[in-house]
């Protein structure tokens, strides 16, 4: 992070997002090298501490199935849609 932000330059108005239940000590470094950045605590939210998450909570968990395939299509050129069994046979649905 303190290098994204000497590249990109002061003042930046940046967000820390840490999917999964990292360790401690990695949720750590993270928050450590925002705060060397500047970046205000406020702006880094780890999923894992949020209400109730699944317990291997990521990021594609903040999304509805529909967002994240748009995202995925856009991302891979992909054309996947809610009905396509791929989309849908997920352990983790």
């Amino acid at each position: 992070m303190p290098a994204f932000v000497a590249v990109m330059g002061p003042p930046l108005d940046a967000r820390a997002l840490v999917d999964g239940s990292d360790t401690p000590k990695a949720i750590e470094k993270v928050r450590n090298a925002a705060a060397a950045a500047d970046v205000d605590p406020s702006h880094t939210v780890v999923i894992a501490e949020l209400d109730n998450p699944p317990e291997t909570a990521d990021i594609e968990d903040l999304f509805s199935t529909k967002d994240y395939l748009c995202l995925y299509n856009r991302a891979t050129g992909s054309n996947l849609t809610e009905a396509d069994p791929l989309a849908t046979n997920s352990p983790r649905s």
